[in-house]
């Protein structure tokens, strides 16, 4: 409970470096919120991430403001808090995932995207075939992870750990989504599977593409 509170009161996205960051980056694929808009955030962030561990001794959950003014350096929920305060800045919907697995904790966001998983993956799949950011190079992806709920049908990953928005979930012990209001849910664990005998989260492969055009620089 303690660490929710801290966790929301970190997602800022009313804030004007929060706000006007999201707006700017999204603005490059312009209309209601869509799918590409958070392909653009994502890709930004993570490829001008650096690594930096929080203060000794302290569990520290940095503003996505005060991320950004940093040049977005931080450690993993640092990652997670800007990403959740940046899509929900430009009118989308994320949270918080905390969860624990063998290599320890960890924390990640998830985008919700209202819309039919196949056509979100074989949209996300055209758009890194015609965008390249200057510091990840050519992107590629075939295939988008995810968790289903009954608000939402598309819980789209978010994690760092890749190189595209929807990569693979790590193994899971347990995880723990919270909302920006500080409202906690408790998902099935990744890399296992429910109680039901259903898996927690799903692949969706993009439907074949063409080649691009043209290529990376």
């Amino acid at each position: 409970a303690t660490r929710a509170a801290a966790i929301a009161a970190a997602i800022d996205p009313t804030s004007a470096e929060t706000r006007n960051t999201a707006v700017k980056l999204a603005s490059g694929e312009s209309g209601p919120f869509h799918v590409e808009q958070v392909a653009r955030i994502w890709s930004h962030v993570r490829g001008r991430w650096r690594y930096v561990n929080d203060p000794h001794g302290a569990e520290y959950f940095a503003k996505a403001s005060e991320t950004i003014a940093n040049d977005y350096s931080g450690d993993c929920d640092d990652f997670a808090i800007v990403l959740a305060s940046m899509v929900t800045a430009i009118g989308g919907e994320a949270r918080v995932v905390l969860m624990d697995g063998p290599e320890g904790g960890h924390a990640y966001a998830e985008a919700c995207i209202r819309m039919p998983p196949d056509e979100l993956a074989t949209r996300l799949s055209r758009y890194y075939r015609r965008k390249w950011d200057p510091y990840l190079g050519r992107q590629r992806l075939s295939q988008i992870h995810f968790r289903s709920s009954d608000t939402c049908p598309v819980w789209l990953n978010l994690d760092w750990n890749a190189l595209v928005p929807g990569g693979e979930y790590a193994n899971e012990r347990w995880a723990v989504a919270v909302a920006p209001d500080g409202t906690t849910t408790a998902l099935a664990p990744a890399g296992g599977t429910a109680q039901n005998g259903a898996s927690p989260t799903t692949t969706v492969r993009a439907a074949a593409l063409p080649p691009p055009e043209s290529s990376a620089p």
